[in-house]
């Protein structure tokens, strides 16, 4: 499920690369803007954000009926963030807010969990017929 490029290259590019695929497949314009100084991220952790990048990037094309994604990745101290931002129909975030709410949004919930075991979190803001933003982060190493 990994891309050789997340080892090879780093983070950055494989999402990237994530990004273009996305945008070929799908034919949904689909960008990366990247800010703040690259960080060295724990090798597990690479593969971590990755897939959970993937799977932000599966629900839109899944659920949004976008036109345009932007993936973004920046750091601040020793944090990363990865936000996947589209233009879709969005959808009432307050059903997600309670974290026994594992019927909804499973793909949500298990990423919430498997962030929160490496000190990271998980931020959706949508709103109906307007798009919707969901930001990961977590340290760049483990604790």
């Amino acid at each position: 499920m990994c891309s050789p490029v997340l080892y090879d290259i780093g983070l950055e590019a494989a999402i990237g690369e994530l990004a273009s695929q996305t945008q070929e497949k799908f034919g949904i314009e689909c960008r990366m803007i990247e800010g703040g100084q690259t960080r060295q991220i724990d090798e597990d952790l690479k593969g971590l954000l990755f897939k959970c990048t993937h799977e932000l990037l599966k629900n839109v094309i899944k659920h949004a009926r976008a036109e345009h994604i932007v993936v973004r990745m920046s750091y601040q101290d020793n944090i990363v963030f990865i936000a996947v931002d589209d233009d879709g129909f969005g959808f009432d975030a307050r059903i997600l807010a309670n974290d026994s709410n594992k019927s909804t949004g499973v793909g949500l919930f298990g990423m919430r969990e498997r962030l929160r075991m490496v000190g990271g979190e998980v931020d959706v803001r949508s709103d109906l017929c307007v798009g919707t933003s969901i930001t990961i982060s977590c340290p760049v190493q483990k604790k």
